[in-house]
Parts: structure tokens; sequence; C-alpha cells
């Protein structure tokens, strides 16, 4: 899992995470939209949803942007640009955490969101 900001980008080890719900609203689909152009111009990204989400062993919730790869590569680059999109819309004092799921994860997500960026 990374967090991210404008300012700084941390790596941490992502045990366990409860997917809640999707994040839905205006303010949502605007970011949404901004987002899907930065993942277009990632080969590897498959799909992304927007989630609120429970970390179980701290009992935080935090909002998050999970993105399902084709391969690894390029997760830094991505992170960097989507918290810079971010930032610039949110400020620099909040923070989107990003997680990059694999097929059990996506499953998970899957129960409680549907994608809004799709890549095939």
């Amino acid at each position: 899992m990374n967090i991210a900001s404008a300012v700084n980008i941390e790596k941490l080890a992502l045990s366990d995470v409860n997917f809640v719900q999707e994040k839905t609203g205006d303010t949502e689909t605007k970011l949404k939209d901004q987002i899907k152009v930065i993942l277009a111009g990632f080969n590897n990204v498959k799909s992304a949803y927007l989630v609120l989400v429970e970390y179980s062993s701290t009992k935080t919730y935090s909002v998050a942007l999970c993105v399902e790869l084709f391969e690894t590569g390029h997760e830094k680059d991505i992170v960097s640009a989507v918290s810079k999109k971010f930032s610039s819309i949110f400020g620099s004092s909040e923070h989107l955490d990003v997680i990059f799921i694999n097929q059990k994860q996506k499953d998970e997500v899957n129960k409680v969101a549907k994608p809004f960026y799709t890549k095939n």
C-alpha cells in the first residue's frame, strides 16, 4: 500500500484491509474523471476503484484508490501522478491511499464497488 501526498510518498505493508463501500458523489465523480485521464497514460493499469476502507489492525477508515494492474511496474509513477492531482484538488493536508490490489482483493472490492476505470 502506498499512502501518498504531493510532498510525501510512503510505502507500507498491508495486512488486513476491509473494503467498506464505494465513494460516490459530485466531488468523487470529478476526482474519478481526473484520475481516469492519468490512469489511461499507464498501459499496465487494468482497473481502478474509489472506496472507503477500514484497516482492521488500527480500526481506522480512509478513502483509497484501489488499482488492479496487468503486470507490476510504474507503481511509484502512478502514485506520484495521482497524488499530485489529488493534492491540487483537496490540498496537501489531505491524503488518498493507493492500494495495488491482487485478485483476492479485487473480488472483495467488487462486492462493494464497481470500477470507475477499466482497460481491456
